[in-house]
Order: C-alpha cells, then structure tokens, then sequence
C-alpha cells in the first residue's frame, strides 16, 4: 500500500507539474491547427521536435560539458533547418536559455565558440531561403538590393504591430483565420513605428526590472518570442506576405510555447 501511495503521489505531481500543462496547453491550443490541418505547413511539427530535441541536447551538454551532446545538438538543430528554415535564430535562442538557467555568468570564449557551428548552419540555409524569396519575389525590372532594402524598411513597421496581434491571439485564440486581412503599409509615417517602438520598450523595462522573478520570466518569455518570430516580421522578402498577409497563425507554432509557459507557470504560481 506504501507503494502504491508513494507511486500516486509521484505521479500525481508530475501530471501537475507546470512543464506538463504548458506541453497539454499548447498542444490543443487553436493556434496550432493551421500548422496540422493545412498539409503544407505540417513541415512545422517536424522542424519544432528536431528544434526541441537540439535545445534538449545542448542543456544536457551545457551540464554535463560533453562533447557528443553538444554535436548531438548541433545534428538535431541542422535537421530542424531542413525541416523549415523558420529556426534560424535558434542560435540566439540558446544564450538566452543559458541565462535563464543562471548559465550565463560563467559562459567563457569556449561557450562562445560553441554557437559558432550553429550560427554558421544558419546563416548559409538562412541564406538559400533569402535567395529564394528574392528570385519569386522580384521581377526583371527589380534590383534586388533595392527590394531588400525596402523590405526592411518596412520589416521596421510590420514588425511590432505583428507581435501584438500574434500576442493577443496566442492569448486571446479567437476570430482566428487561415487567411487573415491584408494591412496598409505605409512607412512615411511616423506613427506606423509606435507599435515597433513599443516592443522595444517593454523589453528595456523588463530587463531594467529583472531582478524581480516576474519581470525576468516575462523578459525571456517576451524576447524567445520574437527572437523566434523574428524570421517572419516582414524583415525578408516572403511573397506571401506581399500576396496575401503580413501574419499567419502557422507562423507562430514554435513561438507559441513561450506565453503558454509564462502564462502556466504565473498561474502556477512558480
């Protein structure tokens, strides 16, 4: 009988642990659909375990300080970007998680070394995408620099108003759509970069305040957010946006796990 207690004890807690209804949370989540339903995007499950078993495998090595675990990493994020190219900024994921596990006061030039395999693997798939999108994106008459440099141009006015209303539906999941409303651009206005602005802000605050636990949590809930959406903010040239919308519930599949956990363990009170 001890047993039996002590083992539905143990089991009982783990079915309640935060990292357990976060994982449930966001698996039924509405926002998620799009990424099962719509088979084109079903790339997006497989390139979020390949990404989730690399950010497993580097914790492990990163505590462990073995070299198999950290190429294991390495393996499992490479075969995320082949997946879908949308975890290229992985890389910049990793320091962040190593400061949220109190990781990053002792990180050294080895540390830093250790990132390089992985910036290197994004930023030559990340660059066969780039070209990609240039070529479906331009016509004869285009110049590709000039495109680019309009597109991040107006990346700059896209992007914080698509991290609010990606927050507000990963928060709030209604009046979802496949297709959502094309937006009016218009980058000659000053008023266009508030919600841009705004983001930067609210991260200066909260890193400003990170001594205190909720702030440090939101900190890196807010910032793996768009770090993660960041290949999608209208900083590249994607013929999709200029097709059809500047947002995609899709688009959000992998970041959507950083408010479900923020929201869980805030109400977990953890």
């Amino acid at each position: 009988r001890r047993r039996h207690t002590r083992y539905w004890r143990d089991w009982s807690s783990d079915v309640c642990s935060s990292d357990l209804v976060a994982a449930l949370l966001w698996g039924v989540h509405p926002v998620t659909v799009s990424s099962v339903d719509w088979i084109a995007e079903r790339k997006n499950t497989l390139s979020m375990l390949f990404a989730c078993l690399s950010v497993l495998a580097w914790m492990r090595g990163e505590d462990n300080g073995r070299r198999a675990d950290l190429a294991a990493s390495w393996g499992w994020f490479v075969a995320a970007l082949l997946a879908k190219t949308s975890f290229v900024t992985l890389p910049l994921v990793l320091p962040l998680i190593s400061w949220w596990r109190g990781r990053m006061s002792a990180w050294g030039r080895r540390d830093v070394l250790r990132l390089i395999p992985f910036l290197s693997a994004s930023l030559v798939l990340g660059a066969v995408t780039l070209v990609l999108q240039i070529g479906q994106a331009r016509t004869r008459a285009s110049d590709p620099l000039a495109m680019l440099v309009a597109t991040l141009s107006r990346g700059m006015v896209v992007s914080g108003r698509a991290v609010w209303f990606s927050l507000s539906k990963d928060l709030l999941p209604v009046r979802l759509a496949m297709i959502y409303p094309s937006w009016e651009i218009d980058t000659r206005s000053a008023a266009a970069f508030a919600p841009s602005l705004a983001v930067v802000a609210v991260l200066a605050s909260l890193w400003w305040s990170r001594r205190r636990p909720w702030a440090k949590a939101t900190f890196f809930a807010l910032a793996v957010y768009v770090l993660l959406l960041l290949p999608v903010l209208g900083f590249l040239p994607a013929t999709y946006m200029r097709s059809y919308a500047c947002v995609a519930d899709q688009w959000r599949y992998a970041a959507l796990v950083s408010p479900v956990a923020l929201v869980v363990s805030l109400a977990m009170g953890l």
